[in-house]
């Protein structure tokens, strides 16, 4: 400023001094306001921290739980399976045991209807033997008859009652074992008397 006085110099510095100091508190202020935004800023920051934080724990245990919940499914099916496997077999040994049972039903009825015509057979021999002695009027030939059934009751018959059964048990498809059966006679011997006409009727 090499034309201006002194006093206009000083002016002139005056005002600039002030013009900066102006200038000073507004930069100062604009730096406080950007001090009170960076510490809101800062504040807001902690709290995104925060809640990042906090989502991270209840993702970790939702995790836990979704593996946690996988493996019970996979516990699941693995018992699922088995309980089918189970059923599997439960109904094939249903099947095979309605199948065996349908064969001891099928043997038993030809056993008995076996048991029931030897049954049948003994009974007509036994009334024709009843109405024979009846019917006899000499004493030697009823001595004979009666020396005939003791001679048939004395006579070895095991052997040969345990083939017809055999026979028979094997004709109904059923396993025989002569040593499992009781063969102590349950009934006293036949024995001849004077029968009426009623007992040869039966």
């Amino acid at each position: 400023m090499p034309d201006l006085g002194v006093s206009e110099q000083v002016a002139a510095i005056v005002a600039e001094g002030k013009h900066l100091r102006q200038v000073c508190e507004k930069q100062k202020v604009e730096i406080e306001n950007l001090r009170i935004q960076n510490e809101w800023l800062m504040h807001e920051v902690n709290i995104l921290r925060d809640i990042r934080h906090s989502y991270e724990l209840k993702f970790d245990d939702k995790n836990g739980e979704i593996l946690g919940l996988n493996d019970e499914l996979a516990k699941a099916r693995r018992e699922h399976k088995a309980l089918n496997d189970k059923h599997e077999s439960s109904q094939e040994q249903i099947v095979e045991l309605e199948a065996k049972v349908s064969r001891r039903e099928t043997q038993m009825n030809k056993l008995i209807t076996s048991i029931y015509r030897k049954a049948r057979t003994a009974h007509v021999c036994v009334i024709a033997l009843k109405a024979a002695y009846k019917l006899v009027h000499k004493l030697e030939e009823k001595a004979t008859l009666k020396h005939v059934l003791e001679l048939a009751q004395k006579a070895p018959m095991d052997d040969a009652i345990d083939r017809d059964v055999a026979k028979e048990l094997k004709r109904a498809g059923i396993g025989f074992a002569a040593n499992d059966v009781d063969t102590t006679p349950q009934t006293s011997p036949l024995t001849l008397h004077e029968t009426t006409t009623e007992d040869t009727e039966e």
